[in-house]
């Protein structure tokens, strides 16, 4: 039993989900007029049931969540390949099983760690040892150590040449562990001298010129005091998923133990760091041009510390593919260009990384909207517009489903990386990803703004959909076209918007509205067709990208 039918048979249907349904059952034989060439798009019938199967099939027990290299996420790959062959998709030469594009990612989950092996413990002068595991955390890049020495403290470990600061100078931290602050002084500040020297204050580099030094270990304690327990967690999953590498034994560390250990200094980290703010702010400024004093810095005498780390070693990479299914094109002369159509196909699993509930974390987020809705609609085009009935479009088109989004949008950047049509070719992209929510009036086409002539084409099929469509110029950068739109081919991202149950989950199947997604389905696939038929292709315009990376200058030209 469909679980969105089950009211419907019982009489309790929610009255938006009857309105949906009702009007779309009748247009079941409907056909979608192709304007171009007079001719038009035969909708299967049963539609709505296809549709639903395959929401059914991605958001299943088995599939949990379908996380990048998981075997639910395997599981949707298998999934997603014999859909492909039964629309009648063809594969592409160098593909593996004709439509996979394989690929690995290093895992994004904290590092896991031996905690009774790994923390700091110190004896004061006095001969009374003291330990703490509870707030020391190992960088991911960190190795395996056990080391005692004495500590040093060296302010924001910062060497900066340019702004004559060097925080090493005049000290001695060969064979020792040195205790430093996270970022620099002021950087919050609009008129910090700091802003722009973000390399500098990197983890890795603050890592690196320790090493240079000689130290023999690594303390990284945060600038701020103040944070709450979940802006601490943050740093901790931070250090924990920090990329590198360093043969420097690394932790970081809580404030509350930054102060522990400096408190027989008889200068507490707090008035340490504002001696050494207001230096490295006059220096930086030029107003003295002197080393940074040594008032606030140096060695601990009256400490020894005991450095441990046990790493349970690197997780291996994750494995995962897109989906590549192609539908040749029937004009000899546009025939080897393609419109690529998108949808990513992974989600969270059971959210170690990316949920935005944390309690919720070790439980199955479904994704029915994120990215089932999507996922779904493309296989429903691929039917759609490879069924013998239709007449074909000029261009050819790729439906790929990606993998990995997730995690950084990594499978449509190893589409375009290892590209399997020539990438030039490429004449437009459209992205599926979250259509099935925000009710019948609400759909968002991004990026109009991205191709000459979009925006015009895109409102021409817009005006006659049910659902209220808004198009905006440029489109975000959180989705899959975002990786075509960088390398200069006009995207459009097709959405429904965010909402509650966003990474959560909450997101399941019953809450898909089938109407509305389905008209989507319907909007889209005039969409492709008209972009397809196109005598030209539209030319790309960077208009389309979003205001934020046009400041960073990194436009395409």
């Amino acid at each position: 039993m469909m679980p969105v039918l089950k009211p419907l048979l019982a009489g309790k249907i929610p009255l938006l989900v009857l309105a949906c349904l009702l009007p779309f059952s009748a247009l079941s034989a409907a056909k979608l007029r192709r304007p171009d060439l007079g001719e038009e798009i035969l909708r299967p019938q049963g539609d709505m049931r296809a549709f639903q199967q395959h929401l059914e099939a991605l958001t299943a027990e088995d599939m949990a969540g379908r996380g990048t290299g998981s075997p639910g996420g395997m599981r949707a790959i298998a999934y997603l390949e014999r859909q492909m062959r039964l629309a009648g998709l063809k594969g592409l030469p160098g593909l593996i099983r004709e439509y996979r594009q394989e690929f690995s990612l290093a895992d994004p989950r904290p590092i896991e760690f031996n905690l009774l092996a790994t923390g700091l413990s110190w004896m004061d002068s006095s001969g009374e040892i003291s330990s703490r595991q509870d707030a020391a955390v190992p960088f991911c890049f960190s190795p395996d150590a056990d080391i005692e020495r004495q500590l040093v403290f060296v302010g924001y470990g910062l060497k900066i040449p340019e702004l004559g600061i060097d925080e090493y100078a005049g000290l001695d931290v060969r064979g020792k562990i040195v205790l430093v602050l996270r970022g620099a002084p002021g950087r919050a500040w609009r008129s910090s001298r700091f802003k722009g020297k973000g390399e500098a204050l990197k983890f890795s580099s603050k890592m690196g010129t320790a090493l240079a030094a000689g130290a023999a270990g690594f303390l990284l304690v945060g600038e701020s005091a103040g944070l709450d327990e979940e802006q601490e967690d943050a740093l901790v999953r931070r250090a924990l998923r920090a990329r590198g590498e360093s043969t420097l034994p690394a932790l970081w560390i809580t404030r509350g133990l930054a102060e522990e250990l400096l408190a027989c200094s008889g200068q507490s980290l707090a008035q340490r760091q504002a001696g050494i703010d207001l230096q490295l702010e006059a220096i930086a400024s030029q107003a003295r041009k002197s080393k940074a004093e040594a008032q606030y810095r140096g060695l601990i005498p009256e400490l020894r510390c005991r450095l441990r780390v046990s790493m349970a070693g690197p997780r291996p990479d994750l494995q995962t593919a897109n989906l590549v299914g192609l539908l040749r094109g029937v004009d000899p002369q546009l025939r080897n260009e393609f419109i690529v159509i998108g949808a990513h196909h992974d989600h969270l699993g059971r959210g170690a990384f990316g949920s935005m509930a944390r309690d919720a974390v070790g439980q199955v987020h479904p994704g029915a909207d994120d990215n089932a809705s999507g996922v779904a609609a493309l296989l429903l085009l691929a039917e759609y517009l490879s069924a013998e009935e239709q007449p074909g479009t000029r261009r050819s088109l790729l439906f790929v489903a990606f993998g990995a989004e997730e995690l950084g949008m990594h499978g449509s950047k190893q589409f375009l990386a290892d590209c399997p049509v020539p990438r030039a070719k490429i004449a437009a992209m459209i992205n599926l990803d979250m259509i099935g929510r925000a009710g019948a009036d609400r759909l968002r086409i991004e990026g109009v703004a991205s191709g000459l002539g979009l925006r015009d084409l895109v409102r021409s099929i817009s005006d006659d959909c049910q659902r209220r469509v808004r198009l905006r110029e440029r489109a975000s950068s959180r989705s899959d076209h975002w990786n075509f739109l960088q390398s200069g081919i006009p995207a459009l991202f097709v959405n429904s918007g965010i909402h509650e149950q966003y990474h959560r989950p909450s997101d399941v199947l019953e809450l898909i509205e089938l109407g509305p997604a389905l008209e989507t389905v319907d909007l889209v696939a005039k969409l492709i067709v008209r972009l397809a038929d196109l005598q030209q292709a539209p030319k790309f315009s960077p208009d389309g990208l979003s205001k934020s990376f046009l400041r960073s200058g990194d436009k395409k030209k």
